[in-house]
């Protein structure tokens, strides 16, 4: 499952990678990243602890390197890399499981598509941020504490946006695209400065229980 790695010089940027049917990730490390690559395909992948390791699975007919799963981490419940995807303009989903530890940052880009992210019980020790682009996306992330800043940006498309029992040590910066987008930030604790934006669309931002240090809010033209 980890033979990709043997395509790979130690030191050297570029990687020569082999080729895959649709529907798969390709999982390696760099210098002390993990990254993903993903297809033009519906990929859904998830990383989650199983036994005493950390797996990269795929999930819904999804593969990883030709295979089923790509181990992160052994005899551990931490990874201690950054974690930076990149996945093509298929509908995509991302999941970090519960129970995790982070040491780097997270970096995900979604092309065009119906693509969810979720984070779920996790702790950070940088930065989260997660990028996607034109459709109906959902960015989920609950019950996670985030030492660095979380940056999510959605483009345009009818997205939504749900935050519940997260606190951010670092700035928070939401901006999503045109669209009936919805932001819910349930017992949310930011101690940076959060900066919100939504374009034009009829877009619902609801506040519960939550604090924020300073925050500047903007939404578009329609009725929000």
């Amino acid at each position: 499952e980890d033979g990709i790695r043997d395509h790979c010089v130690t030191g050297v940027q570029t990687c020569a990678l082999p080729i895959f049917l649709a529907g798969d990730v390709v999982a390696f490390f760099s210098g002390n990243d993990l990254r993903l690559v993903g297809d033009d395909a519906d990929n859904f992948v998830r990383i989650d602890l199983v036994g005493d390791n950390v797996l990269l699975r795929g999930e819904n007919g999804t593969t990883v390197n030709g295979g089923s799963s790509f181990t992160v981490a052994s005899n551990t419940t931490s990874v201690n890399r950054a974690v930076i995807g990149n996945f093509g303009a298929g509908n995509d989903r991302v999941a970090l499981g519960a129970g995790l530890s982070y040491s780097g940052t997270i970096h995900l880009t979604m092309e065009d598509g119906d693509d969810l992210i979720s984070l779920d019980n996790s702790e950070l020790s940088a930065d989260f941020a997660a990028i996607t682009g034109q459709g109906s996306d959902t960015i989920s992330i609950r019950e996670s504490g985030i030492n660095g800043k979380l940056i999510l940006n959605t483009d345009k498309g009818s997205d939504t946006i749900s935050l519940n029992t997260v606190s951010v040590d670092g700035d928070l910066s939401v901006n999503t695209g045109k669209g009936k987008d919805v932001l819910k930030m349930k017992t949310v604790i930011v101690g940076g400065f959060s900066n919100i934006l939504t374009a034009a669309g009829q877009d619902t931002v609801v506040f519960e229980d939550s604090t924020l240090e300073a925050m500047f809010m903007a939404t578009g033209r329609s009725d929000d």
